[in-house]
C-alpha cells in the first residue's frame, strides 16, 4: 500500500506542477464549469457502458437519453457493443463501429458539449475485447518477459492508432502490471 500512495504522488506531482503555471487554462475551465448546472457537472464525470451494440439503431433513443438527459461524459464499450452478425464483412463491420462511435460524439456536440465524450474500452487481450480485426499487443507475461521498451512501446503504438482510428480515445487496458514479487525484490 505504501508503494501505491508513493506512486499515486508521482502521478500527481508534475499534473500539479504544470497546471500551476497555467492559469489562462485554469480561468477558461472554471467559465466552462460556471456555466454548467449541477446535474451537467456530475454528468460529466459518468463513464457509463453502453446499452446497445453498433448495429441496433433501434436503441439509439437510449443512447440520446443519456447524453442529452443524464449529460454523461464518455462511454465505456465492451465486447457486447462489438458483438454482430455475420452478414457484415470485415470491412463493413470496421465502418460500421467507426459511424457508431462518430455518432456519439455528433449527438453530444449537438447537445452542446462542448467537450468530446470519452469512447473507453478495454483491449487487453483478444478474449477480453471481440473487436476482431485489430492487432492486438502481446499478452502482459510475453510483453513482460521481452524486457524490450522499443517493442513493447511499439506494440502499444500500434494498438493507439487503430483504436484511435476507431473512435476510441481512453483505452482502460491493457496496463503493463507488475509482479510484485520481482518489484520488491528489485
Amino acid at each position: 500500500m505504501k508503494y501505491f500512495n508513493l506512486f499515486i504522488i508521482f502521478l500527481l506531482f508534475p499534473a500539479c506542477a504544470a497546471l500551476a503555471g497555467t492559469n489562462h487554462l485554469k480561468n477558461e475551465i472554471d467559465a466552462f464549469v460556471a456555466n454548467m448546472s449541477l446535474e451537467e457537472c456530475v454528468g460529466q464525470v459518468l463513464l457509463v457502458g453502453l446499452p446497445a451494440s453498433f448495429e441496433e439503431v433501434e436503441r439509439y433513443d437510449d443512447i440520446k437519453k443519456m447524453i442529452t438527459e443524464l449529460h454523461v461524459g464518455g462511454f465505456y464499450v465492451t465486447n457486447y457493443n462489438y458483438r454482430s452478425s455475420s452478414k457484415y464483412s470485415h470491412e463493413a463491420k470496421i465502418n460500421k463501429i467507426i459511424s457508431f462511435h462518430n455518432y456519439l460524439q455528433i449527438e453530444a456536440a449537438q447537445n452542446k458539449n462542448p467537450v468530446p465524450l470519452f469512447i473507453a474500452g478495454d483491449f487487453e487481450t483478444p478474449g477480453i475485447n471481440s473487436l476482431t480485426g485489430i492487432i492486438h499487443p502481446p499478452i502482459e507475461p510475453l510483453a513482460l518477459s521481452m524486457v524490450n521498451g522499443k517493442l513493447i512501446s511499439m506494440a502499444g503504438q500500434v494498438l493507439a492508432t487503430q483504436l484511435r482510428t476507431l473512435g476510441v480515445n481512453m483505452v482502460l487496458g491493457p496496463n503493463l502490471d507488475l509482479d510484485q514479487q520481482s518489484f520488491l525484490s528489485g
